[in-house]
């Protein structure tokens, strides 16, 4: 049986990604990254998930030094910057995945970036992945034994289409978290959360989590 890890955020579409693996009959691992306080919500629901699912197992890794990055105050290039981005993010989160992913045999990661992430995230592109895979072809000492490869589900799919996708494998979208508010329930104004409620709408389908209506 194949081993994958499933880089699981508790968001919509590594959620979609986790019932893929699944599907696919392989050995599944999970990994969530906390670096910030406002993520209090989200791995909560990426526990619940992981859960639900029966992950062999679930780890959860401290990147504090992600936040104290996100936080600094610079001037010209963050200016920029699209919400929500935080330099080297996924490279660094592939890497530690890796790391995990020779230790315990595991032939995939499985990573949760959509068509629309790659038009807006350097680092969610097809190429980005094809150099980091090159990358892990020449880093891992096991690689010749157990080759470690970066997949991604959703590549050529949009937010409708990945909720399409997920609702035929049987997502459990109440348990999914998107809003980059920490709060009890969604806001339902930022950007996550109106991509979201736009996409279920277009999917017609109806979004199963509570919002702040207020």
């Amino acid at each position: 049986m194949d081993r994958s890890i499933v880089l699981l955020s508790g968001g919509l579409d590594s959620a979609v990604c986790l019932l893929w693996a699944k599907e696919k009959r392989w050995e599944i691992y999970a990994i969530t990254f906390r670096y910030s306080q406002s993520q209090t919500k989200e791995i909560r629901s990426a526990e619940i998930i992981a859960g639900r699912v029966g992950v062999k197992e679930h780890s959860i890794v401290d990147v504090p030094f992600l936040n104290e990055i996100e936080q600094i105050q610079t001037t010209g290039p963050k200016q920029t910057w699209p919400a929500a981005y935080i330099p080297m993010r996924n490279t660094i989160f592939y890497a530690i995945a890796a790391s995990w992913a020779e230790t315990v045999g595991a032939k995939y990661l499985i990573g949760g970036h959509n068509k629309t992430d790659a038009e807006v995230y350097p680092d969610a592109t097809k190429g980005f992945i094809k150099a980091m895979n090159n990358v892990l072809c020449f880093s891992a000492f096991s690689i010749e034994i157990a080759p470690i490869r970066i997949l991604l589900p959703l590549a050529n799919l949009d937010k409708v289409s990945t909720i399409i996708l997920g609702s035929k494998l049987g997502v459990p979208f109440e348990s999914t978290w998107s809003c980059y508010e920490g709060k009890e329930m969604a806001c339902g104004k930022c950007q996550a959360c109106v991509l979201r409620l736009q996409s279920f709408k277009r999917a017609i389908l109806k979004d199963p989590i509570r919002y702040d209506r207020s």
